[in-house]
Parts: C-alpha cells; sequence; structure tokens
C-alpha cells in the first residue's frame, strides 16, 4: 500500500506499518549469492504517505551491515521500498514481486520524496482538451532518468553530486521557480529534447546530443505532446 507493508497474520488480523519490523527476507533464488534483508525499524516522515525503513543485509546470518550505508553522523541511511526493479540500463521493470529498497540522497528515492509516487494517478491533458489518467510511475521513472541526467536513457549518467537544477512538470507538482535556461525536456526514456547540458567542459559527451536538439526545447506546450518533466540548468559562474 504505497510505502507501507500490509499482510494477513495466521489469525487473519491484518499486519501494516512497524508490524513488519523483524521480518527478514531473501533475495531471488536463482541469484549467484543468496543474501538475507531484515527489517531492523519503520519510521514515519514528513511526508504520511512515506514510511523510511532501516534495513540490514547479511551473507552468513551472522554478520549484519545497514543495506544503505551510513551518513556523516554515523546513522544508518533510510530506505524507501518501490515496487519493481531496476536493469542496468536503469529500465525500470514492473513486477509485483520485487522491491528496491531504495535509499535516501539517490534518484529512485528523491523522486518519491519529491511527490513523484508511483502508486498514484495524475490527469494528463492533450492540447485539445481532452484528458485521462495516468500512473504516475511513468513520472516517477522519468524523474530517475533527469535527476541522474541520463540523456540518451541507456543507463548512463552525465552529472556529478551537487549540481543544481530547476524541476518543473505537467502536473503542478514541483513547479517552474527559476528563470534559468532551459536544459531539457524528460519522459520515462530520457531527454526528449536537450537544449544545454548541466556539466559542460568535460570531454564526456552523450552519445545521443545531436539527435536531441530542438530549437524550441523547453516550450510547456510541449506538455500537451508526451513530456512530462523539464528542467532547468543553474547559470554558470563567470
Amino acid at each position: 500500500d504505497g510505502t507501507e507493508f500490509v499482510g494477513v497474520a495466521e489469525d487473519g488480523s491484518t499486519l501494516r506499518g512497524t508490524d513488519f519490523i523483524g521480518l527478514e527476507l531473501t533475495n531471488e533464488p536463482e541469484a549467484a549469492e543468496a543474501v538475507l534483508f531484515h527489517i531492523q525499524e519503520v519510521h514515519a516522515s514528513s511526508d504520511p504517505e512515506i514510511l523510511l525503513y532501516d534495513v540490514y543485509y547479511s551473507f552468513d546470518d551472522e554478520t549484519w551491515s545497514p543495506l544503505c550505508g551510513v551518513d556523516g553522523l554515523g546513522n544508518d541511511v533510510l530506505s524507501i521500498p518501490v515496487l519493481g526493479s531496476w536493469n542496468v540500463a536503469a529500465d525500470k521493470v514492473e513486477d509485483p514481486q520485487h522491491i528496491t529498497f531504495a535509499c535516501q540522497g539517490y534518484a529512485i528515492a528523491h523522486c518519491v520524496e519529491w511527490g513523484y509516487k508511483p502508486w498514484k494517478l495524475a490527469t494528463r491533458c492533450d492540447g485539445g482538451g481532452t484528458c485521462w489518467e495516468t500512473s504516475m510511475a511513468i513520472v516517477h521513472q522519468a524523474c530517475t532518468r533527469m535527476v541522474r541526467a541520463d540523456y540518451c536513457g541507456d543507463g548512463r549518467s552525465f552529472t556529478r553530486d551537487g549540481t543544481l537544477i530547476n524541476i518543473y512538470d505537467f502536473a503542478g507538482i514541483e513547479v517552474d521557480t527559476e528563470a534559468w535556461d532551459v536544459e531539457a525536456e524528460w519522459d520515462a526514456g530520457g531527454a526528449r529534447c536537450l537544449d544545454q547540458r548541466r556539466i559542460t567542459g568535460t570531454s564526456n559527451v552523450p552519445r545521443c546530443e545531436r539527435d536531441l536538439a530542438l530549437d524550441d526545447c523547453g516550450d510547456p506546450l510541449h506538455f500537451d505532446e508526451g513530456t512530462l518533466l523539464m528542467t532547468e540548468a543553474a547559470p554558470k559562474r563567470e
């Protein structure tokens, strides 16, 4: 149920949320190496729809370590459970039998916390006034591409930690707050067009950069044509 685990006990009672503290999970039986996962604690967050899980893992059921590591203060980094998994090309694999524990501070968790909750619905409209409900899962996937500057949709990132961008979307979850120059438009497959990279002056250039050139990249009307998110790059320091 969103980020909350829900189940039924042997006596028929409903289990949810903190009832799953102490639960142990395993990875796929066909995996090269067996891994155990233990839910150590479940925490509320500032968003009532998002629970945060302190998960530990072990290869031998004796030595346990925090799945997401620790922060600068030595506290366990928490995670958000998201249905499905991601492959090496950063494509989302929709599978209700798989859960990804997305570590806070990284793309998948960031996008949930910014409001792109894959279990929700949003209303989309075209330029003719026809509207329909769409799954936020595709918006969340577009966000993971956008956070990592995965322009070509092949899993390659072209950004660095701490790089500022301005984000806004078709649904008004995030709104345009800066008068910066457009970087790109995004959908679940990567950038739909690219006006400028957020990181420049390097030899690391996306293979698809020329294909993504578009004179009117960033036009808000493109939200009616399939664009889900737009980004602007912070002005370069002189």
